[in-house]
């Protein structure tokens, strides 16, 4: 599993993100902001994402049942697999 190390909001709903290996890649989330993720179209929740245990991660800011994680994440697999190169954004 490739994990992320350090990860930064872009524009646009993406995600710069660095992972383990070095590699850096940008992850679009602008066609994923439905179903659970939907609470990251409001784009200042989106730009606090943090990594936790190698995955993005976002905290809800919101009293939730105590049945309801209080997070969301993104797979760090699905992360790299899902996102580009960085030097193909670029170009």
């Amino acid at each position: 599993m490739k994990k992320v190390k350090s990860i930064e909001a872009l524009q646009d709903y993406k995600l710069l993100l660095e992972f383990e290996n070095g590699e850096s890649r940008v992850y679009d989330m602008s066609n994923r902001l439905t179903g659970v993720f939907e609470y990251l179209k409001d784009y200042k929740k989106f730009k606090a994402v943090e990594v936790i245990d190698g995955a993005p991660t976002w905290f809800l800011n919101y009293p939730v049942p105590s049945n309801i994680c209080s997070e969301i994440d993104i797979c760090p697999t699905s992360a790299y697999l899902d996102s580009v190169p960085i030097e193909e954004v670029r170009t």
